[in-house]
């Protein structure tokens, strides 16, 4: 286990990583005194101690001598091992606890499994089960679920530091599709995400037009009818939009994800 690069788990990502302050924290401790507590490898993954990799790869500490690869007959489900043992070393609020869960149901298959040949030892646990296993709603994990796969990091970092509620993040991540755009009002904290989700459940409805209404033609250039063409093409394309946009935001977040996985499946089959 040398100081060069290293793949990391799928289990040991559900954690996030130490907030700034505590890794230069934990970092100067082992400048001073050294590695107390060994980093667990698991089939070659790093499974526990990606904050002290990074600190003995930083300091110039050969990891190879801190270092152990587990017995997989000993461990054989990742995920519950990384679990008790990160639930008893941190202070764990709700939000953060939905979010881990919700990371535990995302898991895909095979990602706890110890031999490619073997059983599999604990596929992609449910939302029922997720929620259990960390004491949150079931709800509030679907919630983090949809924030985690239509949101953009920063939006997932907030949660996992418990800055914004999964709620808040999926009516978020509802009301502003893109993640460039998400990152952006994420620049202004929590109140702006508030209020641009508060403005998308107060958007009026548009006002239907009245049947048997009939427009009077107008004669047109050839360029103009053209023109007008394109104009009323992208005019009917945003009309649509919108209306998947509000249809979106009146669902529930699983709700809201099926319909998501739904049209991607789509587009995929029209390239």
């Amino acid at each position: 286990m040398s100081n060069q690069k290293i793949e990391i788990h799928p289990a040991a990502n559900i954690f996030p990583m130490m907030k700034e302050a505590e890794y230069q924290a934990l970092k100067a401790d082992i400048a001073e005194h050294g590695v107390a507590e060994w980093m667990t490898f698991y089939e070659g993954k790093l499974l526990d101690g990606r904050n002290r990799h990074k600190a003995c790869v930083e300091l110039g500490i050969n990891t190879r001598h801190h270092a152990g690869e587990v017995d997989v007959d000993l461990v054989p489900d990742p995920v519950a091992w990384v679990l008790s043992l990160n639930l008893h070393r941190r202070h764990i609020t709700e939000t953060q606890r939905a979010t881990i869960a919700a990371k535990i149901a995302n898991l895909k298959v095979g990602a706890n499994q110890h031999t490619k040949e073997g059983p599999q030892i604990c596929g992609p646990s449910s939302t029922q089960k997720a929620a259990d296993q960390l004491n949150v709603k079931p709800r509030s994990v679907e919630s983090a679920k949809f924030a985690i796969k239509a949101g953009c990091n920063e939006l997932v970092e907030s949660m996992e530091r418990d800055e914004i509620s999964p709620s808040l993040a999926a009516s978020f991540a509802k009301a502003v599709p893109s993640k460039v755009e998400q990152a952006k009002i994420l620049e202004g904290g929590k109140k702006a995400v508030q209020q641009v989700v508060k403005e998308s459940k107060n958007e009026p409805e548009p006002v239907p037009k009245k049947k048997g209404a009939v427009q009077k033609p107008v004669k047109l250039t050839d360029n103009a009818q053209e023109a007008d063409g394109v104009t009323d093409a992208f005019s009917k394309c945003e009309n649509r939009l919108d209306t998947l946009r509000r249809i979106i935001a009146t669902l529930e977040p699983h709700e809201a994800m099926a319909a998501m996985e739904w049209l991607s499946d789509k587009l995929e089959l029209k390239q």
